[in-house]
């Protein structure tokens, strides 16, 4: 049985090309044409080989009826993923700041359970 933290991060164009292109049988050329964005924008996130930038995500936001943070979410969950498979990761050497309860609030230590903000 494989384990989830053995699953490779999904690349968010895998996500395009397989839940929202393919069911509506929409080719990436025709989705560039639609965004009035360059093939190769779109076939390189398809791809795997670019990341979806804000501006795209607003456009496939627009286009699909979703949030744009729907898209950012991927992109950035993608990126932390890959960013924390990374052994040994530099992040690893860094040694925490000191900083006590004056970032309580920023955390959310100071009331455990509820949205810092």
């Amino acid at each position: 049985m494989v384990r989830c933290e053995e699953l490779p991060p999904l690349h968010p164009g895998t996500i395009l090309a397989e839940d929202f292109l393919e069911p509506l049988r929409l080719s990436g050329r025709a989705l560039a044409c639609a965004l009035q964005v360059s093939h190769s924008r779109v076939a390189m996130i398809l791809r795997g080989e670019s990341a979806i930038t804000a501006d795209t995500a607003v456009r496939l936001g627009r286009y699909f009826d979703t949030s744009p943070w729907f898209w950012m979410n991927l992109q950035v969950r993608f990126d932390l993923d890959m960013a924390e498979r990374t052994t040994p990761h530099p992040a690893a050497r860094i040694r925490p700041a000191d900083v006590g309860s004056d970032l309580a609030w920023l955390t959310g230590a100071e009331n455990e359970g509820e949205a810092p903000w």
